[in-house]
């Protein structure tokens, strides 16, 4: 090892429209503007609080043929729980591991940790993760957040507040099949759900 890392600190997107990019991230998930520099058409904003993380916006203009890339962002578990109402509410589609529109996250027992995803006015997936205090599954690949909690219902309380504990529940295969106008849902649907704890970030 050459040097201990301590945290990633700093990650870049390409995007076709920045001023549309801009909004989107600093507007919509809230992510303070760190700097912005129009004669080299890129922006900077903080992941978190200014100074620990940072993300750059490059507007490179539209091209036919784009990488579609992912970033995750770490919440709180109570903001995780309730970022599928929130994204629905700014005209987002909330995804589940598998690119299809879902009510509520997905666990990635391995680690174990809680997901949401969404896509970036680029197509770009993105992610709010909760890492959980459980023990780790490795056998059970990835499931709903209502079958995490069925299966170890004592660890997950433990870690949430004594106050209202919201459950958020899969939807019927229906549900699954929908496709929403919303101005950044580009959902792709899947088949099975995969045990692979690394999402699918093309589609």
């Amino acid at each position: 090892m050459l040097v201990p890392v301590q945290s990633l600190f700093e990650a870049h997107l390409h995007v076709s429209n920045l001023p549309r990019s801009l909004a989107f991230y600093s507007e919509l998930l809230g992510l303070p503007v760190a700097a912005k520099f129009p004669d080299r058409r890129v922006a900077f904003v903080w992941a978190g609080p200014p100074g620990q993380a940072m993300l750059g916006l490059w507007d490179v203009g539209p091209a036919p043929q784009r990488l579609e890339l992912h970033l995750a962002f770490r919440v709180d578990l109570d903001d995780l729980l309730n970022a599928p109402q929130a994204l629905k509410n700014a005209g987002i589609q909330p995804l589940n591991f598998n690119g299809e529109p879902t009510e509520g996250p997905d666990v990635l027992a391995w680690m174990p940790a809680a997901s949401i995803y969404f896509r970036d006015p680029d197509n770009n997936l993105l992610e709010y993760i909760t890492v959980l205090p459980d023990p780790p599954d490795r056998d059970l690949g990835v499931v709903s957040w209502n079958e995490w909690l069925h299966r170890a219902p004592r660890a997950i309380e433990s870690a949430r507040p004594a106050t209202s504990r919201p459950q958020h529940s899969r939807p019927d295969d229906a549900d699954f099949t929908q496709r929403t106008t919303g101005n950044w849902a580009k959902p792709k649907a899947s088949g099975l759900r995969s045990t692979n704890a690394i999402p699918p970030v093309s589609r």
